[in-house]
């Protein structure tokens, strides 16, 4: 007896979604708009803490976000797989990522000069990731100590 197979359609089953700038599993929590969030220029302590609950997976500045300073534990204790800083970042503090268990994506992204001001990682900035691949802005000025996961294996 012969097994039959369906032919393949050449059409998508439907269309995939925008990307947002915050990704999570729940949405019990009110969440910043994409443009207030874009207008912060420095991230305070545990600025994500009341959406932990939510499951955020992925956050993603925008080109255009004026962010330029995240403090310490800013991002703390998050599920987060991937995070991207906009080009006008420059200072990620001690702890910034803490408790950043499954994070193995960081994207640093450039404006449309092709410019990127981050040059500041504070100690043990990315130390609980599990980043092991790493692009690092070319201006970049100070690296702090231990600020590394040792589970990475290339900085570019």
């Amino acid at each position: 007896m012969q097994k039959q197979t369906k032919p393949k359609r050449d059409e998508q089953e439907f269309d995939p979604q925008e990307p947002k700038y915050i990704e999570c599993i729940h949405n019990k929590t009110l969440h910043i708009s994409e443009k207030d969030l874009n207008n912060i220029k420095i991230l305070k302590k545990y600025f994500f803490f009341n959406m932990k609950s939510d499951y955020i997976y992925s956050i993603s500045f925008s080109k255009d976000s004026k962010l330029e300073y995240i403090n310490a534990g800013a991002f703390s204790n998050l599920n987060l797989y991937s995070i991207t800083f906009p080009p006008s970042s420059k200072i990620l503090m001690t702890n910034s990522l803490k408790g950043c268990d499954f994070l193995n994506q960081i994207i640093f992204l450039k404006n449309d000069s092709d410019q990127n001001f981050f040059n500041f990682l504070s100690d043990k900035a990315l130390a609980n990731t599990q980043i092991e691949s790493i692009i690092l802005p070319e201006q970049i000025k100070e690296i702090g100590s231990n600020c590394f996961p040792k589970c990475l294996k290339q900085i570019e």
